[in-house]
């Protein structure tokens, strides 16, 4: 497959209380391990991942059995080894709060990290050119576990967020320069 159309697939919760560390690539890249990503350090679930348009790859947030994440992870090659690994790194920077099952989506000015829990109407956005976290915009409702979608360079959709209640059927269109 083409790598515009592969899919990192990054930890999550396999039965109630399993939660892994594993990564994969879908669809598979090879049959053996030769082309498989690292594990994430720690089990990991509910956190938010994404790709910027510069190519960095991430995971921010999210949480296991024991602790709340608010660190993000960046996917990146060893100086030393040349191989792959998930490690802390400037070019993103932790999270200003905890959050679980936000949504994310990369605009030409930053990732925006939209609802999740605890913060269902509140936003986080990383800016891209100096590589800082700020309160992004508020949300009009409690967006839960929201999914997000870029439909223009310059606007998204956020939508959803609730679980068999009204908010499940909510859509909001955001554009970014009505900051």
């Amino acid at each position: 497959p083409e790598a515009d159309n592969i899919g990192l697939i990054i930890g999550g919760e396999l039965a109630p209380r399993q939660i892994t560390s594993s990564t994969r690539f879908y669809p598979a890249l090879a049959t053996n391990n030769l082309c498989q990503p690292p594990e994430l350090p720690l089990s990991r679930r509910s956190h938010v991942s994404f790709k910027t348009e510069s190519g960095i790859i991430a995971t921010c947030g999210g949480f296991n059995n024991v602790t709340k994440f608010t660190t993000c992870l960046v996917l990146a090659s060893s100086p030393t080894t040349n191989t792959l690994g998930w490690v802390s790194d400037e070019s993103v920077p932790d999270m200003p709060d905890f959050r679980a099952s936000p949504a994310s989506v990369v605009m030409c000015d930053g990732v925006y990290i939209l609802g999740g829990v605890p913060s269902t109407s509140s936003t986080s956005s990383f800016r891209l050119s100096d590589g800082v976290w700020e309160v992004g915009p508020t949300l009009p409702g409690n967006f839960r576990a929201p999914c997000s979608v870029k439909i223009s360079q310059t606007s998204f959709l956020l939508i959803g967020g609730g679980i068999s209640s009204p908010e499940s059927e909510q859509v909001w269109e955001y554009d970014i320069r009505s900051k």
